[in-house]
């Protein structure tokens, strides 16, 4: 697994925190769409508990994905079941974090990521500050299907760019978002995203598809955490 790839995987699992048209309707009230799946994200944001069920596929890696928290304490776990020497694992359990990336493991404190029991915990929502306009430029275009409440709403290359990568990396040439909305929750998010990803001398395609399926949410969460995190390694 190379730099490139490695940087993208980490940036696009533990980020999440995102994709086709076929039988699709025009819909001219771009405003109006935009509002709806940026009020149904602030709802998940919103939300004291989540789980959720999922898969995610980058070039020729492909896992199911779980993510879980509980807002109080505060406890998060983010899972996949890639191969050993690939594992990626995140968990917030009583007070300290606990990362496992690539069977690398590290332990810390949750505070040192601005994380305490007494705070609000939320999933990050960094469009909060965006005016209309700006949220607006956001996607291309937005579609409404023939299958009731879905959505398509294909994003700005040059938005998805900065969305997932800070440096400059990435070249993003599709990026689409085909969602379920009913009452302003997500049913399904399905997102695919082609381009590519440049580190140095070092370039990887990005042909990445991430599918997500809220299960609970502000129902009581029940998370497992491993075994070992008694013993997991302490840096």
């Amino acid at each position: 697994m190379n730099l490139v790839k490695n940087h993208f995987i980490k940036s696009t699992v533990i980020l999440s925190s995102a994709l086709m048209f076929t039988g699709c309707q025009a819909n001219s009230n771009h405003s109006a769409l935009t509002d709806l799946f940026f009020s149904s994200y602030n709802h998940l944001c919103e939300a004291e508990t989540l789980s959720v069920n999922g898969t995610i596929r980058l070039s020729d890696l492909s896992s199911d994905l779980y993510i879980a928290f509980n807002q109080s304490p505060v406890e998060v776990a983010i899972t996949t079941d890639l191969p050993e020497d690939q594992q990626i694992e995140f968990y917030i359990c009583d007070g300290k974090t606990y990362l496992n990336f690539f069977g690398t493991k590290s332990q810390s404190l949750a505070a040192n990521i601005g994380i305490e029991d007494s705070s609000d915990f939320h999933l990050p929502n960094p469009f909060l500050n965006l005016n209309r306009k700006e949220r607006d430029a956001i996607f291309e275009s937005i579609t409404k299907e023939d299958e009731e409440n879905v959505y398509t709403y294909t994003i700005r290359p040059v938005m998805m760019e900065k969305l997932i990568d800070d440096y400059g990396a990435a070249n993003i040439e599709r990026a689409v978002i085909k969602t379920k909305i009913v009452n302003e929750q997500f049913q399904s998010i399905n997102l695919e995203v082609k381009g590519g990803l440049e580190i140095g001398n070092s370039t990887s395609p990005i042909d990445l598809s991430l599918s997500l399926d809220p299960i609970q949410v502000d129902e009581p969460v029940n998370i497992h955490f491993p075994a070992d995190l008694t013993t997991w390694y302490e840096g």
